[in-house]
């Protein structure tokens, strides 16, 4: 064991006792916490506050149209009396307008790769 200090316990030690700006210091404290304490003007949240009664109306006229969108699709193109047999069954994926629109995407898809390939 040495009698010789360290230098970075010196300095360390040195910086310890320095004094500090205490009014500065305090004083930026306070005004940081004023500043927090007074409510401020949010400008999204009174933004959707406002909104929400718009988007509560249009939600509630415009909430029907994917279930009727879903019914229009899914109605059979053609009424058939095989519908109740299970060939039936198998065809009625097909005997509407979402599988026709789907056969119809499929043949486009197909058309297309053949002809840029």
């Amino acid at each position: 064991m040495s009698d010789e200090r360290d230098p970075f316990l010196d300095q360390a030690f040195a910086t310890a006792e320095r004094r500090l700006d205490d009014a500065a210091f305090v004083a930026d404290v306070m005004r940081q916490v004023t500043a927090r304490s007074q409510p401020a003007f949010n400008q999204p949240l009174v933004i959707c506050l406002l909104l929400a009664p718009a988007l509560w109306f249009a939600a509630q006229t415009f909430g029907d149209a994917p279930l009727r969108l879903l019914e229009s699709l899914s109605r059979p193109l053609v009424d058939s009396p095989v519908q109740d047999s299970v060939g039936g069954s198998i065809l009625a994926p097909l005997n509407n307008l979402a599988g026709l629109l789907g056969l119809g995407a499929a043949t486009v898809y197909l058309a297309y790769k053949r002809l840029s390939a």
